[in-house]
């Protein structure tokens, strides 16, 4: 597993433009437990996915199992992309925070995005929700909530204390345990922290903003 990860940083290092978020959302039925992945935009698509489809190979070749990693279809509405099943691996877990992800991850490239997520359906159900424009960025209180950051920087973590409270299976440890143990005055706050480097100084930027309303936006 150590070798895999290390050769999966690498391929990201190459490929990735130098930025990635991790988010936890809620599928359309609800009924579910949330869903989390990684969200990656590459430099060039067509050569990552190149790139990615080479290391699956040569990680097979190398560790010499047989190959339930093949690329599948994954249907999308009207549409069908790539799904590639990664080599065991942590990655997933050191760039979401989320402790107990399992070893087996999924990707898909979407557009110029790399998708990886621990389970297939967290990838369906993101593409599905983003063709129908069921995102974020329409979301009152997230707008409320990034008008109080800085338009850039380094590092932004926002989470929906409430909700991230009532699963702690998909939990990030990038949320300071503190928030929870107080869980009872925090549970009524949208956390937004973020990290701007700025001539050799780092500036921290936390802000907690009340929920008049119950929102069922992703977080």
């Amino acid at each position: 597993v150590k070798r895999t990860d290390i050769h999966i940083m690498r391929f990201l290092k190459r490929n990735a433009s130098n930025r990635l978020a991790g988010i936890s959302f809620y599928p359309e039925d609800s009924i579910r437990r949330p869903l989390s992945l990684l969200y990656i935009p590459v430099k060039d698509s067509v050569k990552a996915e190149k790139d990615l489809h080479m290391l699956i190979q040569n990680d097979i070749l190398q560790t010499k199992i047989p190959a339930p990693h093949k690329a599948q279809l994954l249907f999308a509405g009207s549409k069908s992309y790539y799904l590639y099943s990664l080599p065991q691996n942590t990655v997933f877990s050191q760039l979401s925070g989320i402790n107990d992800a399992d070893l087996n991850s999924y990707a898909v490239f979407y557009k110029n995005l790399l998708l990886i997520a621990p389970e297939p359906v967290s990838i369906l159900s993101y593409i599905t929700q983003v063709e129908k424009a069921q995102v974020i960025e329409g979301n009152n209180i997230y707008q409320e909530c990034i008008s109080h950051l800085a338009p850039h920087s380094n590092y932004m973590l926002m989470a929906n204390i409430g909700e991230v409270s009532l699963h702690s299976e998909s939990r990030s440890r990038l949320i300071p345990d503190f928030f929870f143990q107080h869980i009872d005055f925090f549970s009524h706050f949208i956390l937004s922290n973020q990290f701007v480097y700025k001539d050799g100084v780092i500036y921290p930027n936390l802000t907690l903003t009340y929920k008049e309303n119950k929102s069922g936006a992703p977080q």
